[in-house]
């Protein structure tokens, strides 16, 4: 949550007060950060099949975790480099950079790897009851986008915004980096099983849509129309507000 626009965008009038930015240079920010993150997926994709999905998620947690901690300190790092570049203390732009670069990280991190390898994870685990496991799984994430942002501005309210972060990034890197390495798996095979538990269930007629009948490779891929097609169609809901 606190790398989705929902849960940024509780904390986007306490930054622009923090750092004198306008809401379009925040907003901007904010693009550009998403659009830098966006390119570092095609990379964070081939570290998860490397390493798995439980050490991809222990990672992504840490570095989110990280993130979040990094950003509560905005302000001395943006007087830090307005210093270091001679810059005037009322320009703008040493905050747009260090802003977008936290973006960038935050998105990455957060709405990229993490989301990318939970959902995965959840491709190995099952088949037949993928598609019953993937709405409890949506209905969760929908209850959290839901109650995110009054939780979030509940906190700011008390602890400010800066300390908010600190204690999510806290939360991530103590509660839930351990969470995941103690109970998450990169698949049931590993563990002496199968995928959805080795029940068949009734027998069905096999969907044709789901019958592989040619693999890929990725250079191949990108000489493809549906390639495009569907990398544009999650391109548009990754950047939507």
């Amino acid at each position: 949550m606190p790398g989705q626009t929902i849960g940024v965008s509780v904390f986007t009038t306490r930054l622009m007060e923090a750092l004198g930015l306008s809401a379009m240079q925040l907003s901007v920010a904010y693009m550009f950060g998403t659009f830098l993150s966006a390119l570092l997926l095609n990379w964070g994709g081939r570290q998860f099949d490397a390493s798995g999905a439980r050490k991809s998620m222990v990672r992504s947690t840490v570095a989110l975790g990280v993130v979040l901690v990094g950003l509560s300190f905005l302000e001395p790092i943006v007087a830090g480099l307005s210093a270091l570049v001679g810059s005037d203390a009322s320009a703008w732009w040493p905050a747009f950079v260090a802003l977008m670069l936290g973006f960038a990280l935050l998105r990455f991190t957060g709405q990229g790897m993490l989301t990318l390898s939970s959902r995965a994870m959840l491709g190995k685990w099952f088949d037949r009851k993928r598609g019953a496991v993937s709405a409890w799984s949506g209905a969760m994430v929908a209850f959290a986008f839901s109650g995110a942002p009054m939780g979030f501005e509940w906190m700011i309210q008390r602890v400010g915004w800066q300390w908010s972060w600190r204690l999510m990034g806290l939360v991530m890197l103590g509660v839930l980096a351990s969470v995941f390495w103690a109970f998450a798996r990169d698949n049931p095979e590993e563990c002496g099983m199968e995928m959805d538990g080795g029940v068949d269930g009734k027998p069905r007629k096999a969907n044709p849509d789901a019958v592989i009948y040619k693999d890929y490779t990725l250079q191949a891929a990108r000489r493809t129309f549906s390639f495009w097609f569907f990398t544009e169609v999650r391109l548009g809901h990754y950047l939507s507000p």
